[in-house]
């Protein structure tokens, strides 16, 4: 099972990508199927280990960029979660106005007693 996984990627690498300075593999169409073949031998576990390899390697660097991706985006969510300035100078015009509206009603109650008496 785990050498047609390797057979199976191996010519999906080939199909999908150009190693051609990596591997020395020369394609050609076989019934209408893409088939690796290296000289008259087939791809053999050299190439097999070069592709792995070749997997790791870039498995290494997207896990190192990834990383920093997460690193970016922690950094930004915790930026975005403390009130900036809009929000401060939000949060004291509400308070100005609960009180405004306390003192409208002040005064008006002050001025409905100054027409009583």
């Amino acid at each position: 099972m785990k050498w047609r996984s390797t057979l199976f990627l191996v010519v999906f690498l080939v199909m999908v990508f150009d190693f051609s300075s990596e591997i020395p593999v020369r394609l050609s169409w076989n019934h209408g199927v893409r088939t690796a073949i290296a000289g008259t031998k087939e791809v053999s576990d050299t190439y097999c280990a070069r592709a792995v390899n070749l997997l790791e390697k870039q498995n290494k660097m997207l896990s190192r960029d990834l990383r920093q991706i997460k690193r970016e985006l922690l950094l930004l969510k915790a930026e975005l979660s403390r009130p900036g300035i809009k929000e401060v100078f939000a949060g004291i015009g509400y308070i100005f106005g609960i009180f405004g509206v306390a003192a409208y009603m002040k005064a008006r109650a002050m001025n409905k007693q100054n027409r009583e008496s």
